[in-house]
């Protein structure tokens, strides 16, 4: 057995592979139901058990630039698109928005965030996962080139097709809120997570530093400096 994962067993023995998207299709799976007609943003090719939400809600839409969601086994209907502009899309036609690991690629956080107020219905959900900006994954991220994105990603078993360019522009609770209240969103909750250091587990080493870093935020309860921000908005 390999040392990272004698530590997992030590420190992190309940968490899944991909806790963190188990954390959003647990809040999304207890606001939908049969008659829900759900949106993914950035739905992607499909890689994410649990981001299938198919049989779950009524209906699941996705759009991404990734081709590859053409062929997105969770999806009922797909489109490649950007998600500044969905047309095709109709007014208040959606119940649920979900946007897993998407903001922080987002380049005009306003007009994303005004066409899904435009598909969603009154009283309707936006949920979103993001990593927060001034945690030590984003703050690496934003000094070093694409390249390094892909090598360190590369490690961790992900393709170059799934990595993207990162920009940050919605990835902290005030650049969220603000964005929100500009385009008729109320920010119901924000969730700070610290949890498995999944980008430090490609060595033993880092990895023991990742894991000191997230006992120290947890038991400090340092909510700013922790790695993920689960977002739940609400359409006025």
């Amino acid at each position: 057995m390999k040392l990272t994962e004698r530590l997992d067993k030590i420190f992190y023995k309940d968490f899944e592979k991909n806790w963190d998207n188990l954390l959003v299709s647990q809040k999304v799976r207890k606001n939908i139901n049969k008659d829900t007609v759900l949106l993914d943003l950035g739905a992607g090719a499909g890689i994410i058990g649990f981001m299938n939400f198919k049989g779950v809600a009524k209906k699941v839409i996705g759009v991404d630039l990734d081709e590859r969601v053409k062929n997105n086994p969770f999806l009922d209907e797909a489109h490649v698109s950007s998600i500044e502009n969905m047309p095709f899309i109709p007014d208040h036609s959606c119940d649920v928005v979900v946007c897993n690991n998407v903001f922080e690629h987002i380049a005009a956080p306003e007009k994303v965030f005004s066409e899904v107020a435009r598909i969603l219905k009154s009283g309707g959900l936006f949920i979103a996962k993001t990593p927060n900006k001034y945690h030590y994954v984003p703050l690496i991220a934003s000094l070093t080139p694409d390249s390094f994105h892909k090598y360190i990603n590369r490690k961790r078993g992900r393709n170059d097709d799934d990595t993207f360019p990162t920009l940050y522009k919605l990835n902290t609770e005030n650049d969220q809120r603000r964005t929100a209240e500009k385009t008729g969103f109320d920010l119901l909750e924000i969730e700070h997570i610290e949890g498995r250091p999944e980008y430090l587990r490609m060595n033993p080493a880092t990895y023991m530093v990742g894991i000191a870093y997230e006992r120290i935020v947890n038991c400090l309860g340092i909510e700013s400096l922790k790695v993920i921000l689960l977002s739940t908005f609400r359409k006025r």
